[in-house]
């Protein structure tokens, strides 16, 4: 394989810069096999590369599991850079990279990005790796990473899923036994994925209403976290106040979902015939400003709702409602709505037709009247001058 990583690091004159640096061909290789667990290491000059692959104890596939990379900042490739000769070292678990089949090797031409932390990433190509069950030496049958093969249509996450399960109802209490966090809502995970005839569908996961409920309450973040499914599938909210006043915070802040997180094993029942079967899944979306209110308010979106984790993941919700702060008894404080939902309209806009149509009425019965006098009294008059003339 091919092995680079780029990285950013801090130039004298206090910029900051990016190296791009390729392990030699010739670095030194190393590594240990056993039944469940093999690890491979690349060292050079510049950076230490080391791969641990495992494979369960009954299991039909092995996989990556960790990496831990190390690299020295050496003028020769970090041009100016303010720190030479500095060591960076960092170390990626439960990676589920390489996913493959007892017997089999796992092959990319098409280079792979590994993002290890913020502003270094490590890039491999022109990759073929087996790490059990080598026979003679030589590699066994590839197993093609996606970005090789033949692109395939692929669906929308939308039609192949049901409608929401209810919504459920869940409260986080705090040390004393009070509610501290309230969320009632409909949720549905979906994740796109391969099937063993390299066919793309969705799998539909729909949260339970008794999902169990845990979470964390504190000034200025909260969490609830709801797990499911005999504890395969987990997902987890993170509230966090959002400063609108950097002067004054407190004063007009507001609040928002700032992170979720999904674990969830790929299992034939959720599911089917997937080929990554047994692998598990963990999704982290950070950096969010979602589900936004002023502190002291709750969210509310009836409306359905895409939340995308990733390009093959997405929360949807419906029936929203959300208050992590603030929380006094087990009831909403006022709800700010989203701009999604429909604005009833005042009652006085929806009382107008009835107010015209009475006015209307009134009206008429006002018209009618006056003319029923009128003609009454014309009549009267005659009547008078008919007695005079009879009288004479």
């Amino acid at each position: 394989m091919a092995v680079r990583f780029e990285a950013h690091y801090q130039t004298n004159d206090g910029s900051n810069g990016t190296a791009t640096v390729w392990l030699p061909t010739d670095a030194t290789a190393d590594g240990s096999c056993s039944e469940h667990n093999s690890v491979i290491e690349l060292r050079s000059d510049v950076s230490n590369l080391t791969i641990n692959f495992v494979k369960a104890a009954g299991s039909t596939s092995w996989s990556a599991s960790s990496i831990f990379f190390s690299y020295r900042e050496l003028p020769a490739f970090f041009i100016d850079t303010a720190n030479p000769g500095q060591q960076h070292v960092v170390r990626v678990d439960h990676i589920n990279m390489f996913m493959t089949g007892t017997g089999q090797s796992y092959k990319c031409d098409t280079e792979i990005s590994v993002p290890l932390k913020d502003g270094l990433t490590l890039k491999l190509s022109q990759l073929q790796v087996q790490a059990f069950d080598v026979q003679h030496g030589d590699f066994g049958a590839p197993k093609r990473c996606p970005a090789d093969l033949p692109p395939t249509p692929v669906p929308t996450m939308m039609p192949l899923c049901p409608h929401l399960p209810p919504p459920g109802k869940w409260v986080v209490k705090d040390a004393h036994g009070n509610p501290c966090l309230l969320a009632d809502m409909a949720l549905q995970l979906r994740s796109r994925y391969i099937t063993a005839d390299n066919a793309t569908t969705v799998g539909c996961i729909g949260i339970p209403t008794n999902a169990d409920a845990t979470g964390v309450c504190g000034q200025n973040t909260s969490q609830l976290s709801l797990s499911f499914h005999a504890g395969e599938f987990n997902i987890t909210f993170t509230f966090s106040e959002l400063p609108q006043n950097s002067s004054n915070p407190g004063k007009g802040d507001k609040f928002g979902v700032s992170q979720v997180s999904v674990e969830y094993f790929i299992n034939d029942i959720w599911f089917p015939s997937a080929q990554q079967q047994g692998q598990r899944v963990e999704i982290t979306a950070a950096n969010m400003e979602i589900f936004e209110a002023s502190v002291g308010q709750s969210y509310q979106c009836m409306r359905q709702t895409n939340v995308t984790l990733n390009k093959d993941v997405s929360l949807f919700t419906q029936d929203l409602h959300l208050q992590p702060f603030s929380v006094s008894g087990y009831g909403f404080a006022k709800s700010y709505v989203c701009p999604e939902d429909p604005t009833p309209e005042p009652s006085w806009k929806a009382n107008i037709v009835p107010m015209a149509v009475g006015c209307a009425l009134g009206a008429f019965v006002i018209v009618v009247t006056l003319g029923t006098y009128i003609v009454y009294r014309r009549r009267q008059k005659r009547m008078a001058g008919y007695s005079l003339l009879s009288t004479t």
